[in-house]
Protein backbone atom coordinates (compact mmCIF):
# COMPACT_ATOMS: atom_id res chain seq x y z
CA UNK A 1 0.00 0.00 0.00
CA UNK A 2 2.83 2.51 1.13
CA UNK A 3 5.02 1.69 -2.09
CA UNK A 4 1.48 2.29 -4.44
CA UNK A 5 0.57 5.58 -2.68
CA UNK A 6 4.11 6.69 -3.26
CA UNK A 7 4.07 6.45 -6.48
CA UNK A 8 0.57 8.25 -7.39
CA UNK A 9 2.47 10.88 -5.75
CA UNK A 10 4.69 10.54 -7.79
CA UNK A 11 7.50 9.86 -4.55
CA UNK A 12 9.80 7.34 -7.17
CA UNK A 13 12.58 7.66 -4.65
CA UNK A 14 10.22 6.57 -1.74
CA UNK A 15 7.99 4.02 -3.93
CA UNK A 16 11.07 2.27 -5.04
CA UNK A 17 11.79 1.99 -1.26
CA UNK A 18 9.10 0.31 -0.95
CA UNK A 19 8.94 -2.01 -3.67
CA UNK A 20 12.55 -3.35 -2.52
CA UNK A 21 11.07 -4.45 0.59
CA UNK A 22 8.53 -6.15 -1.11
CA UNK A 23 10.79 -7.91 -3.15
CA UNK A 24 13.30 -8.82 -0.31
CA UNK A 25 10.20 -10.93 1.01
CA UNK A 26 9.36 -12.28 -2.79
CA UNK A 27 12.15 -11.47 -5.32
CA UNK A 28 10.70 -13.37 -7.71
CA UNK A 29 6.81 -11.26 -7.41
CA UNK A 30 6.28 -10.22 -10.93
CA UNK A 31 3.89 -7.61 -10.17
CA UNK A 32 6.11 -6.39 -7.50
CA UNK A 33 8.71 -6.76 -10.41
CA UNK A 34 6.69 -4.71 -12.74
CA UNK A 35 6.05 -2.05 -10.41
CA UNK A 36 9.59 -1.55 -9.50
CA UNK A 37 10.61 -1.38 -12.89
CA UNK A 38 8.31 1.46 -13.56
CA UNK A 39 9.16 2.99 -10.50
CA UNK A 40 13.03 2.91 -11.91
CA UNK A 41 11.80 3.71 -15.64
CA UNK A 42 10.50 7.36 -14.27
CA UNK A 43 13.43 7.73 -12.28
CA UNK A 44 15.58 7.33 -15.69
CA UNK A 45 17.43 4.37 -14.33
CA UNK A 46 16.87 2.14 -17.42
CA UNK A 47 19.20 -1.04 -16.43
CA UNK A 48 17.68 -1.50 -13.47
CA UNK A 49 14.07 -1.20 -14.71
CA UNK A 50 15.66 -3.36 -17.47
CA UNK A 51 16.37 -6.08 -14.99
CA UNK A 52 13.09 -6.00 -13.25
CA UNK A 53 11.00 -6.21 -16.09
CA UNK A 54 12.78 -9.23 -17.51
CA UNK A 55 12.35 -11.05 -14.51
CA UNK A 56 8.41 -9.65 -13.99
CA UNK A 57 8.61 -11.30 -18.26
CA UNK A 58 10.62 -14.73 -16.23
CA UNK A 59 7.49 -15.28 -13.70
CA UNK A 60 4.26 -13.59 -15.39
CA UNK A 61 1.12 -15.26 -14.41
CA UNK A 62 -1.16 -14.05 -17.37
CA UNK A 63 -1.17 -12.92 -20.58
CA UNK A 64 -2.11 -9.00 -19.72
CA UNK A 65 0.31 -8.85 -17.27
CA UNK A 66 3.12 -10.40 -19.65
CA UNK A 67 2.17 -7.89 -22.15
CA UNK A 68 2.65 -4.94 -19.93
CA UNK A 69 6.12 -6.35 -18.65
CA UNK A 70 7.28 -6.81 -22.43
CA UNK A 71 6.62 -3.32 -23.69
CA UNK A 72 8.01 -1.78 -20.73
CA UNK A 73 11.14 -4.21 -20.86
CA UNK A 74 11.35 -3.31 -24.92
CA UNK A 75 10.67 0.69 -23.71
CA UNK A 76 13.90 -0.05 -21.43
CA UNK A 77 16.38 -1.33 -23.73
CA UNK A 78 15.51 1.14 -26.38
CA UNK A 79 16.27 4.00 -23.71
CA UNK A 80 19.49 1.91 -23.52
CA UNK A 81 19.87 1.45 -27.03
CA UNK A 82 20.26 -2.60 -26.73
Amino acid sequence: YKANNAYMQQDFGAAEKQYVKILERNPYDPLSNYNLGTTLYKQNKFVEARNHFERSVKNSFDNNHLEKSLFNLGNSCMQLAD
